[in-house]
């Protein structure tokens, strides 16, 4: 059985795939072999891709369960950022490929 991805999994794949040739990656920093840290890269790039696809952050809406999901993940860096408990390596790749990312005012950067 041939199992179709939507375009968010598409999108999320390519953005993976662009990181094995990204200088902005930060898995060097943490080690190739830290799993930890390549699944939360993942996620982040994935967060990354929507917003380039969308201008938008994603937001926590039922209606769309993968939308959920990337809203969630970054509600929860955000979080972390504000309690101090993000990961330094994390938050430096977060500043440099999701510029404004802990901020309310996340959306303005595409108003204009």
């Amino acid at each position: 059985m041939v199992k179709l991805l939507n375009c968010e999994q598409v999108r999320c794949l390519r953005a993976r795939a662009s990181a094995a040739n990204s200088s902005s990656t930060c898995a060097g920093q943490r080690g190739a072999s830290d799993p930890v840290f390549a699944e939360w890269e993942e996620q982040a790039r994935c967060v990354v891709a929507f917003t380039e696809e969308h201008r938008a952050s994603p937001t926590r809406t039922p209606s769309d369960r993968q939308t959920f999901a990337l809203g969630e993940w970054l509600k929860k860096q955000r979080v972390r950022a504000r309690e101090g408990t993000l990961v330094p390596e994390r938050r430096h790749w977060l500043n440099e490929n999701l510029p404004g990312w802990e901020g309310a005012t996340y959306d303005d950067r595409f108003r204009g």
